[in-house]
């Protein structure tokens, strides 16, 4: 099209307006013509250099200041923007050997003899390297200074971080002690302070009414509650604080001992069938075996995994077998006669938060952040029943109902929900205890001793009452500050309950 157009340009600059601007010709060759000079299209379009925008830049800038109407000034050659470019180049090239050959003389200059922890030497020179011999990945790793805390006693496992090449503490614990706080351990008769001095009833419960006691030694937040079997005239409670402590119930109400062996917060405890032991689990990775009248520690496992729940064998027969819910998902038992793992269940999908043992001891139900619920053989890594559900949620804390025919767990979709110990282990969809907070928070659920009630703390710090068979709200009431983590209706009193919460504090109501 523009290929037949010609131009004839006058050197001298001219800027033009709109009415300056003549009329097109209707003939086949058609041009612009000025009054200053004659201007034809021809091989304007003919050269499409890489640099357009860089002339369309100059162009708009020309016609914002000039006001030219009309076509563009013809472009200029690229070659001229190439040569600009390569001798830019040039320029930085030279740059760059330059400041290597300062570098160069500064090696020629300083030539050190490194000796690594291998013994292979390795001299450095501005031209040639001498080959050593690789060294080996735990000697590159750099072993921490430690701290204070290690000069008070605490024993710190190192760990190889290859990622990050040096060795890092990963798992510590602190040398185990206890602190009794009472003058005499033993009475008139010889009977230490386990003796338990209470007997069941079997009198109707009622609901607490006052608060009668408080018990403070926490500096940190209460993690769980625990009732010494079977009567529970002491109470034990583990603490975010790093402690574990016992306390008078029936007595002067005042702390029994305190046990100290944990760096990190601990997790939860659990007695033995008979009180004589207890196994505490904490943050930082340790399983602990104490004897609960000397405070003596009696074994200490560690798997290098977070442990989330722990439980004894509930019976006198296998009394030696603990199992902990871990968090790389498996259930690991330890026989504490020989001090080693004798099981492994390996089935779920995330850390194991329950672990609850029925149908006489025979089987048990472990939950999962994965929400689902298994039931296994005792023994036998094999799942026998597999429970999950779409509508299911995570499943922290469960107790169960003094029938032993129930199992109550506190759902994270705030309901506590049941399922019936049958050989289905089915769950009984009518028996859901509604209206509590409790999501996000592992609340403990508390039965009263004849099964009427059902207790819960909330996150909102308040205690709620169910009715079992209705399942009906019978009472609410303000018992901490923050959340009320713990609720245990004591075994044998009628209606006397103990609270925890994250205000450091444990409480008892009648």
């Amino acid at each position: 099209m523009f290929g037949s157009l010609k131009l004839n340009v006058d050197l001298a600059p001219a800027v033009h307006t709109e009415h300056d601007l003549p009329a097109v010709s209707s003939s086949s060759s058609s041009s612009f013509v000025t009054s200053d000079s004659q201007r034809t299209l021809t091989g304007y379009y003919d050269k499409w250099s890489m640099d357009q925008n860089v002339y369309k830049h100059e162009y708009t800038k020309q016609f914002k200041t000039n006001r030219v109407v009309g076509p563009p000034p013809v472009r200029r050659d690229s070659s001229e923007y190439h040569k600009f470019k390569a001798q830019k180049r040039k320029q930085e090239e030279m740059k760059e050997e330059e400041n290597d050959d300062d570098v160069s003389d500064d090696d020629d200059v300083k030539k050190e003899d490194e000796q690594d922890e291998n013994g292979a030497k390795k001299q450095k020179t501005g031209t040639e390297t001498a080959l050593v011999v690789k060294e080996d990945t735990a000697a590159r790793l750099r072993l921490e200074q430690p701290g204070d805390a290690e000069k008070e006693g605490l024993t710190v496992y190192y760990e190889d971080d290859e990622k990050r090449g040096k060795r890092i503490a990963r798992y510590e614990a602190i040398e185990p002690k206890v602190i009794t706080h009472i003058k005499e351990l033993y009475d008139y008769q010889g009977r230490s302070f386990l003796h338990d001095p209470l007997r069941s009833t079997d009198q109707t419960c009622f609901l607490p009414k006052k608060h009668i006691h408080t018990w403070r030694g926490h500096n940190k937040p209460v993690a769980s509650i625990h009732w010494f079997p079977p009567h529970g005239h002491l109470l034990m409670s583990a603490g975010m604080d790093n402690k574990v402590k016992l306390w008078d119930v029936m007595g002067k109400r005042n702390v029994v001992q305190t046990y100290i062996g944990h760096s990190k917060a601990v997790k939860d405890t659990d007695f033995s069938w008979d009180g004589n032991e207890f196994i505490s689990i904490g943050y930082d990775r340790f399983i602990r075996i104490w004897d609960t009248e000397t405070g003596k520690v009696n074994a200490t496992f560690s798997t290098g995994k977070q442990p989330y729940c722990c439980k004894f064998f509930p019976d006198e027969s296998k009394g030696n077998i603990i199992l902990c819910g871990m968090g790389d998902k498996k259930i690991v038992q330890w026989d504490l006669r020989t001090g080693r793992i004798v099981q492994e269940y390996d089935q779920h999908l995330g850390p194991v938060n329950t672990i609850t043992f029925i149908d006489n001891n025979r089987r048990f139900v472990t939950t999962s952040d994965d929400k689902t619920m298994r039931v296994w053989e005792f023994d036998i890594p094999v799942v026998i029943k597999y429970m999950a559900d779409p509508s299911m949620h995570s499943l922290p804390t469960g107790s169960m109902h003094p029938t032993e025919k129930f199992v109550c767990y506190q759902s994270m979709d705030n309901q506590i929900v049941t399922y019936m110990q049958t050989e289905k282990f089915r769950p009984v969809r009518k028996k859901t205890f509604k209206g509590h907070v409790c999501a996000g928070y592992a609340c403990q659920i508390g039965f009263s001793p004849d099964g009427k009630f059902v207790c819960s703390g909330d996150g909102e710090g308040n205690v709620w009452f169910w009715e079992w068979k209705t399942c009906k709200i019978l009472k609410k009431f303000k018992a901490h500050d923050k959340v009320c983590i713990g609720c245990l209706w004591h075994p044998v009193e009628q209606s006397k309950i103990a609270t925890a919460g994250w205000d450091h504090q444990i409480k008892f109501w009648d």
